[in-house]
């Protein structure tokens, strides 16, 4: 994503480019140029006319004594002077009207200079990039081959796209042009002759700028990326009344008061609609794989106090399809969603994310789910060629008559859409207690790439390992989740429960314990040598030992 993204920049610029080249190539500024400079020379001749007409009337007004015609003369003058007034400020006026076409003139050349500068070095550091990719992939000893050589053909044909564009050798012609519309707009302030003489030198050059352009093309699907966010709305919904930790009580708890930080501060469901959002929960999936490394070693102690967690705390999704209540009942068997709780379900989605708002937990979690779903089910689009098939046609019929490196990021940002589409379906079935494969097959699969669900029912074996709930999404989320953190949520919900019964209750003033009174009976060893009778034997033949006990901090 992060290769097409910088791909579809350069296409962007290179459809700008495009823009100024044509508006350079269009302006006709030689033409305007030479009209404007005869124009310039004909007032010129215009005004020498009428200054020697001057010159001649003025002597004659100072040679005449006759007061009635040196009237006659005067009134003549004056016309003459403001007729000489008018074809100067015209003259004034074709000469801005050169200096505004030439600075026009440079001002575009100076940005499809910028432009076709900015293409050459990000055409460069994307080759670069497409380099260390292809490297990557091939030096890869793990990783879905059909994904592996889809991006490779990807990054292929990316590098031919690239090689058709010639924005570097444009530039010595943009250069060109704008010194020459800086010389004749320096030598206006210089004399008449020298500005002249710069404008019969004024002769621009064409810039023939091509790079790979698509072409028009056809799709019978439609655009799916802007009704994600709708549904993404739909799916972000808060469930009944929420309650939220008011500062008074978020100040005493177990976890703020070790400065632990909640997760996924800066989430925010417009991200999802973005492909920098799609790229963060990429990047989610990595940071939360990684963790795995830093669990392997405590594994097992980690997994008890999961169970502790799942067995005692409430979450959103207490009963998997076709279980019964007894199955909701917490490690005491009661029903845990019965009992009095601070917050109103949405315990164990605390412990993982930590935040003060219950709505913003439930969200949260939705969110890490849907991050978990739309991986797998971005790996499906691309390991399913008739579905890519129509991705590509979609992608192709989109970018028509636009740069074709944008094509690549349309793709991608259509398998995306797509594999959303099918996470929000997902999510919404376990929300309703249902298992969903990890990884779907073909049958599997529910939606169009236009976000319609078919509703084909599919055979699913429970006993599947792949098949995963709410309730196990949980689970996984735990074992990804510091220890620390976990263990000071836990004592944050101890504490906010027990003070609903118990005001001004405090886990900090509490005491753990184990009181244990032990009897012991062990055989007695060495009674059958025969200094013991047999009676004796009998009844000595075990002693009991008793040790009382108390521990506790």
């Amino acid at each position: 994503m992060e290769t097409d993204k910088k791909a579809g920049a350069i296409g962007k610029l290179q459809m700008l480019l495009e823009e100024k080249a044509g508006a350079i190539n269009n302006s006709a500024m030689a033409v305007k140029i030479k009209d404007l400079k005869e124009q310039l020379i004909e007032k010129n001749s215009i005004i020498e006319e009428i200054s020697a007409r001057l010159g001649d009337l003025q002597g004659m007004y100072s040679n005449e004594k006759d007061a009635g015609t040196r009237k006659s003369l005067l009134s003549e003058i004056n016309s003459v002077r403001a007729e000489l007034t008018d074809i100067n400020n015209a003259k004034a006026n074709i000469k801005n009207t050169i200096l505004d076409n030439l600075n026009l003139f440079k001002n575009l050349n100076t940005v499809a200079a910028d432009y076709s500068q900015s293409i050459t070095v990000q055409k460069g550091d994307l080759l670069n990039r497409i380099e260390e990719e292809m490297k990557f992939v091939s030096d890869s000893r793990e990783g879905i081959e059909e994904i592996q050589k889809a991006y490779n053909q990807s990054l292929s044909n990316m590098k031919d796209i690239i090689g058709e564009d010639n924005s570097g050798s444009i530039i010595r012609s943009l250069e060109s042009n704008i010194v020459s519309c800086l010389n004749a707009i320096e030598k206006a302030g210089e004399s008449e002759g020298s500005f002249l003489s710069a404008l019969d030198s004024f002769q621009p050059q064409e810039i023939n700028y091509t790079f790979n352009k698509s072409g028009p093309a056809s799709s019978e699907d439609e655009d799916n990326r802007d009704k994600v966010l709708q549904v993404l709305q739909k799916a972000f919904k808060s469930k009944g009344e929420m309650k939220t930790i008011d500062h008074s009580l978020l100040t005493q708890l177990p976890s703020k008061k070790r400065m632990l930080q909640e997760e996924n501060s800066d989430w925010d469901i417009l991200d999802f609609n973005t492909t920098n959002g799609a790229e963060k929960e990429l990047q989610y999936i990595g940071e939360k794989e990684s963790g795995f490394e830093q669990i392997k070693l405590n594994i097992a102690e980690d997994l008890f106090v999961n169970e502790y967690i799942m067995g005692i705390f409430r979450h959103d999704v207490p009963l998997l399809k076709g279980e019964t209540d007894s199955e909701a009942y917490n490690l005491r068997s009661e029903d845990k969603y019965q009992r009095n709780g601070f917050f109103s379900c949405y315990e164990v989605e605390y412990i993982i994310n930590g935040n003060k708002d219950e709505a913003v937990n439930s969200m949260l979690i939705t969110s890490e789910i849907l991050a978990v779903r739309l991986a797998a089910n971005v790996i499906h689009i691309y390991t399913d060629p008739s579905k890519m098939n129509r991705v590509t046609a979609l992608a192709a019929a989109l970018s028509s008559w636009s740069a074709g490196l944008s094509t690549p990021l349309i793709q991608t940002m259509l398998v995306f859409s797509w594999a959303m589409f099918e996470s929000l379906y997902d999510q919404e079935q376990l929300s309703q207690g249902e298992k969903i494969a990890l990884y779907k097959n073909g049958d599997q699969w529910k939606t169009d790439i236009s976000g319609a669900i078919n509703n084909k029912k599919t055979a699913e074996a429970n006993n599947n390992p792949l098949l995963l709930s709410y309730q196990d999404y949980l689970r996984i989320f735990l074992l990804l989740t510091d220890k620390e953190k976990k263990l000071a949520r836990t004592q944050d919900l101890i504490q906010l429960n027990v003070a609903m019964s118990l005001q001004g209750f405090s886990i900090e003033d509490t005491h753990v314990a184990l009181a244990a009174d032990t009897t012991v009976s062990m055989k007695n060893l060495f009674l059958s040598i025969p200094a013991f009778s047999l009676e004796q034997r009998r009844n000595i033949s075990r002693t009991d030992i008793n040790e009382g006990m108390l521990l506790s901090y």
